[in-house]
């Protein structure tokens, strides 16, 4: 008995119908996940002023770095979340609660005192903006 061979149109439609399919779950996965698409949406900014004097009020010895410290109580240690160029930051906090203080580095590695303490609670967050919010206009004459 012979083997039936699909025309070559059948089988491109057959591979084109696939591959759409694949891109429409890539897509709905894409929409629909969970997972944050960018961590800036979900984190939080910290920015401070930078000094613009050593404690006795001699020169800065540039280049200037931050170091960011985070600690879960006032008890804990700090512990450095990262060294950063720049006034601001953007993280993603690991719990509710959590301290962050700043300190700023000079180019002869020489660090500051820690700044005055932040802390991040969920229960001050504002919640997500209105949206969908539309007009209808009537006109009666």
């Amino acid at each position: 008995m012979k083997e039936y061979d699909p025309p070559r149109s059948l089988r491109f439609l057959f591979w084109l119908f696939t591959a759409l399919i694949a891109l429409w779950i890539v897509v709905f996965l894409f929409l629909f996940s969970s997972a944050p698409v960018n961590a800036q949406e979900q984190g939080i900014r910290l920015t401070w002023d930078a000094p613009m004097e050593n404690v006795e009020g001699s020169a800065l010895h540039a280049p200037l770095t931050y170091n960011v410290y985070e600690r879960f109580d006032p008890a804990s240690p700090r512990a450095l979340v990262m060294n950063v160029v720049g006034e601001t930051v953007t993280l993603t906090p690991q719990s509710d609660g959590s301290i962050y203080t700043v300190t700023a580095v000079d180019g002869r590695g020489n660090e500051s005192a820690h700044s005055n303490a932040v802390t991040y609670n969920r229960e001050y967050l504002p919640p997500k903006p209105v949206t969908g919010i539309s007009i209808d206009i009537h006109i009666s004459q």
